[in-house]
């Protein structure tokens, strides 16, 4: 079976049902040793010149898979399976949150791409921890993909934050710090120069792991270019600028 005839079967059902399907077939693979031999020997590749060092970080390629797919960091030993140079878990958030109201997975069938309004769903910091820290460190580079919780008000943002990077610095080798996802409200109104310079102080003192900023897209070009600069000069290690935009345009 290829990937056209699996694709035809998973069409017929709901995106995120198809999601937890392929999830759980994932967890099952890993039990079954031929299958976990057939994903490496099939999709894994390693040739010295896709290597990197970034951050102090080595990375056997620059294909790493975002944060998003695995919220729960359940699918780990799979995907790496699968040939990704680096993995995200999350976004998680200190407490266990459901989510926005279903349906909230949309196929863009012609576009070829998928409308994204999960709201952060995850089974918070206590049970993600659980699952990353048996398997760290690990064979490829794992980074922690963090957000502050729907009912934290924004003016106690930090806070959030600060309890997942003590909690997860003992089982990843960065952090991603979300403060732009368009399905938590308010959550974008924290992309302002204090509060990044804020954010950095307080994250820099409680880990050596490097930090990087997750921004929107859905800004002008100058405000893109001051946000950039605030947080490179405040001390993020690295900027991913290409969370989900609310231009479906």
């Amino acid at each position: 079976m290829n990937y056209s005839d699996i694709k035809k079967i998973f069409f017929k059902l709901n995106p995120e049902n198809a999601h937890k399907i392929a999830e759980f077939g994932m967890k099952i693979s890993v039990k079954i040793p031929f299958v976990s031999d057939y994903l490496v020997d099939n999709f894994c590749f390693i040739d010295t010149k896709l290597s990197q060092n970034i951050f102090g970080i080595n990375f056997l390629n620059p294909v790493g898979l975002a944060g998003g797919f695995d919220k729960n960091a359940t699918m780990i030993a799979p995907l790496s399976a699968m040939g990704f140079g680096f993995l995200e878990y999350g976004t998680l958030t200190p407490k266990p949150q459901d989510g926005n109201p279903k349906p909230r997975l949309f196929r863009l069938i012609e576009e070829k791409s998928i409308q994204n309004a999960m709201g952060f769903n995850n089974d918070g910091l206590d049970k993600i921890k659980s699952r990353a820290s048996k398997l760290y460190p690990f064979s490829i580079p794992l980074i922690a993909n963090i957000g502050k919780n729907k009912i934290t008000p924004n003016d106690m943002a930090i806070k959030d934050y600060e309890i997942l990077v003590k909690g997860l610095d003992s089982c990843c080798d960065a952090f991603v710090i979300n403060i732009s996802s368009p399905n938590t409200p308010n959550l974008r109104d924290l992309q302002s120069e204090s509060f990044i310079n804020e954010l950095f102080a307080a994250l820099s003192s409680l880990t050596k792991k490097p930090l990087i900023l997750k921004i929107a897209p859905d800004m002008s070009i100058d405000s893109a270019i001051s946000l950039c600069s605030t947080a490179a000069n405040a001390g993020f290690k690295g900027l991913i600028i290409n969370n989900t935009s609310v231009d479906y345009s």
